[in-house]
């Protein structure tokens, strides 16, 4: 249930139904009654914080869920939360049925992005939530780049981006404990989740269009059509001659008639690059710092990690 790189089942709690078919072949998932079952995960979770070095760095979390509602919606009801004193990180089905994604921030702005139709049916829907924004120090170059909130739903995105200054997180929740089907409202748990949830996870960087993708892939999630088939331009070139208009192609610059896409995120096997999460020009395997930028890959004592993310 919990994914920042040791796995843990939470605690239930109300009479949660353990054992449920889950979203993936042989997972076994939760049902709340939407009454008073919730989720505890743990309270040890703190986003990714790089060392002090002077330089942009990539600060951020993701939250990760498979959720199935049983009926359409009676009132807010809570899909994950970590909230203290009114300020926090909310993932919630409003009362119209869409998918919402807010940040409570102490001064009362609450900023929300969320899904333009609503979520009323009976299927495996794939839900991620990301914050994510850059710490800038002195004399550092480069682009500036947006803080952000990513809501993704079935592997569309729905993207909300801040002014300089903004920080997608509360730093006054880090000690509270992660819930799934509820939300501490001050004064107790409410806002309660009727449905069925897999494979909770939480992370402590946000994750790319392309891994959520990924992971959406392997669920039974219903194909959005939209996404995965584009539009067909009849008048457009094949200029690698596979056979594949240049507007459908996933990799239209070299020859792969099969369209192979082995982690369904839209770029062709034949030309997908190496994932590289912090952008540093080597790859995520080989990276000995993969989530702050180190192209020199600097390791002081040999321990195989990386001084840009060194523990002090």
């Amino acid at each position: 249930m919990y994914g920042t790189g040791e796995a843990e089942t939470g605690t239930y709690a109300g009479g949660a139904t353990l054992g449920e078919p889950g979203a993936m072949e042989e997972s076994s998932a939760v049902r709340l009654d939407g009454e008073n079952d919730y989720i505890s995960l743990t309270t040890f979770w703190e986003p990714y914080v790089p060392p002090g070095v002077c330089a942009k760095h990539l600060y951020g979390y993701s939250m990760e869920m498979w959720v199935k509602f049983d009926a359409p919606p009676s009132g807010r009801e809570t899909l994950f939360s970590r909230v203290k004193g009114g300020n926090g990180i909310d993932v919630y089905r409003s009362e119209d049925g869409r998918l919402n994604f807010t940040v409570y921030k102490p001064w009362g702005e609450s900023p929300t992005t969320r899904t333009d139709e609503p979520v009323s049916d009976e299927e495996w829907h794939h839900v991620v939530a990301t914050g994510q924004y850059y710490h800038y120090c002195k004399g550092d170059s480069g682009p500036w780049a947006p803080p952000q909130l990513r809501l993704y739903v079935d592997g569309f995105v729905y993207p909300l981006y801040f002014e300089r200054g903004y920080y997608p997180l509360t730093e006054n929740t880090l000690s509270e404990p992660n819930l799934v089907g509820a939300r501490n409202s001050g004064g107790g748990l409410t806002d309660w989740l009727d449905g069925t949830v897999d494979d909770v996870a939480i992370y402590r960087y946000p994750l790319s269009e392309g891994e959520v993708k990924a992971h959406m892939a392997i669920g039974d999630a219903p194909d959005p059509p939209a996404l995965l088939v584009p539009p067909v331009d009849l008048e457009d070139g094949d200029g690698d001659e596979d056979g594949v208009l240049d507007s459908v192609d996933n990799c239209p610059a070299t020859s792969n008639p099969e369209q192979a896409d082995a982690d369904g995120d839209g770029v062709g096997d034949t030309c997908q690059e190496e994932p590289d999460a912090d952008e540093d020009e080597v790859p995520d395997e080989d990276d000995n710092c993969p989530v702050v930028a180190n192209k020199e890959q600097a390791d002081s004592d040999g321990n195989g990690v990386g001084d840009a993310c060194e523990p002090e």
